[in-house]
């Protein structure tokens, strides 16, 4: 295809983790426990659908 263009290059980011002040640290945090605990629920439900135990007895 004649109208492709190539991706952007690389560029690397100086990235410190150990740099960041506790703000920037609870705001991320904050940020990824949304995702993460979607996830973590999505792969338990799909596990309790493959082993066949959809209902959760504890509820």
């Amino acid at each position: 295809m004649e109208n492709e263009q190539a991706p952007p290059a690389y560029t690397p980011v100086d990235f410190n983790p150990r740099a960041l002040t506790p703000g920037q640290v609870d705001e991320l945090t904050h940020k990824l426990a949304g995702p993460i605990t979607r996830l973590l629920r999505t792969e338990l439900r799909l596990e309790r659908e493959r082993i066949g135990k959809l209902r959760d007895p504890r509820r």
